[in-house]
């Protein structure tokens, strides 16, 4: 019985095998059951008996969205020519399965002629059906590491429920030549808080908060600790964001202490005297916003040290500042113009040595021009020039002057005043200038030669 039994088996073994093989040959020269290209049924056709059919055939010109259809026009021609011999040759290829499969199958050809307004228009249409769809539907919500209160926690991601458009496009492209385009449904996914992403940025965060930066300001070193700088920080839409107010008062302190923009100034006169003399255009002081980059650019490439140089700004001529590498004499140095106004004097210095001092005229004190009080510097230097502007008394004036060193954007600097007929020590009180500083023809070009760009100059009475 047993004998007999397995000859019963072993005839079914090879009855099986013969019409496996049977079936496998038959799939080499034919299409299986159920088997579409490019939307047109080939089931049971050899390569050539397909390609035939799909050089004649038109299809289904359709766009869904799942099982809902979105779009309807004419049917179309399926795109395919006898040169595509080979891609329809190489589907019957894959379509070979070991046992019968009557499952339906769909293949796409990518086709040389593909109408390309088609698929624009249709990748257009998809689009704004994707877009319309997700303005009622509620995003997801990616996890995210955020630091604060002195520590590095994950906030848990949110489920939500629009449409992956990325991946939903990529899916019509795939099909873009077919006729009826099926795109499949799919749904955002948020990032979690195991997810690899959110995991590095937890340990970014956790690196970024224990670092310190070196702020070289002038001559000064301040170490500043990255938690000294940072009152919050989170990756929000994949990118570090911060909350830097402890950073702000760092930049206030440091100002507070070194800045001189907006300052008065102890000045030491020629004559000897200690005295205070209020703020004008000349000095330097760091940008909060500038520093707020560097300061974060720098914890975040783990640099040891930055300079600050690069984050001063200033008034006046140009906006950089001036003075930041003179920290001599409270900030002024040993190069300066010093002006006079009750002695009308002034005084020019190069690196410490007097080059020349010499009797001046200022503003006219009487009609309100007086030269502005402060500390100012010089912008710039021009010889010859034409200096325009208006008088008192309303009339124009048009002035050839031979040097010309403006300290104040105004129009107030050092010029020759060859029209100046009264130089006494009294002039200024009402026969002075539109609130230049007069100086002898015979002397301005001593005095030009001495002056630099971005110098101070003090005016005092």
């Amino acid at each position: 019985m047993k004998k007999k039994s397995f000859i019963a088996t072993g005839i079914a073994v090879v009855a099986l095998g013969i019409a496996g093989g049977a079936w496998y040959s038959h799939q080499q020269t034919y299409f299986n059951q159920n088997t579409y290209i490019n939307g047109v049924n080939v089931s049971g056709k050899s390569a050539s008996q397909a390609l035939a059919k799909l050089e004649k055939a038109k299809v289904a010109n359709e766009l869904y969205v799942g099982n809902k259809r979105i779009y309807k026009g004419n049917d179309i021609h399926t795109g395919i020519l006898a040169t595509d011999k080979a891609k329809v040759a190489k589907v019957l290829q894959e379509q070979v399965s070991l046992l019968p499969n009557t499952s339906k199958k769909e293949y796409f050809i990518q086709v040389k002629q593909a109408d390309e307004a088609r698929s624009q228009k249709l990748a257009t249409k998809l689009e704004n059906y994707l877009d319309k769809e997700n303005e009622s539907r509620q995003a997801p919500v990616d996890a995210y590491a955020i630091y604060r209160d002195d520590k590095v926690s994950l906030v848990k991601e949110k489920a939500g429920n629009t449409y992956d458009v990325k991946k939903m496009m990529q899916d019509f492209q795939k099909q873009a030549d077919a006729g009826v385009i099926k795109v499949a449904r799919k749904e955002a996914k948020p990032l979690t808080t195991d997810s690899k992403t959110v995991q590095k940025q937890k340990t970014n965060l956790e690196s970024l908060v224990m670092r310190k930066v070196t702020y070289k300001v002038q001559d000064k070193d301040y170490e500043l600790n990255a938690k000294d700088l940072i009152t919050s920080a989170s990756y929000k839409g994949g990118q570090l964001t911060f909350d830097t107010s402890k950073l702000a008062n760092q930049i206030k302190d440091i100002n507070a202490k070194q800045a001189t923009l907006g300052k008065s100034f102890n000045f030491k006169t020629t004559g000897g005297s200690e005295i205070t003399v209020q703020d004008g255009s000349y000095g330097w002081k760091i940008s909060e916003a500038k520093a707020k980059k560097t300061l974060l650019a720098a914890l975040q490439a783990n640099k040891a040290s930055v300079n600050a140089k690069a984050d001063i700004y200033g008034t006046g001529f140009y906006d950089t500042g001036t003075g930041y590498d003179v920290t001599a004499a409270n900030g002024i140095g040993d190069t300066y113009a010093e002006v006079s106004i009750s002695q009308q004097m002034a005084w020019f210095y190069k690196n410490g040595t007097l080059i020349t001092s010499l009797p001046v005229v200022t503003g006219n004190v009487s009609d309100g021009s007086s030269t502005p009080i402060g500390v100012h510097y010089i912008g710039y230097k021009q010889s010859p020039t034409v200096l325009r502007g208006v008088h008192s008394d309303g009339s124009s004036y048009a002035s050839p002057v031979r040097y010309w060193a403006p300290f104040t954007v105004d129009g107030c600097g050092f010029h020759d005043a060859s029209w100046r007929h009264n130089w006494s020590g009294s002039a200024y009180l009402n026969d002075g200038s539109n609130g230049c500083v007069n100086i002898r023809p015979s002397s301005m070009a001593t005095v030009f030669g001495a002056l630099e760009q971005g110098e101070p100059v003090i005016v005092h009475n």
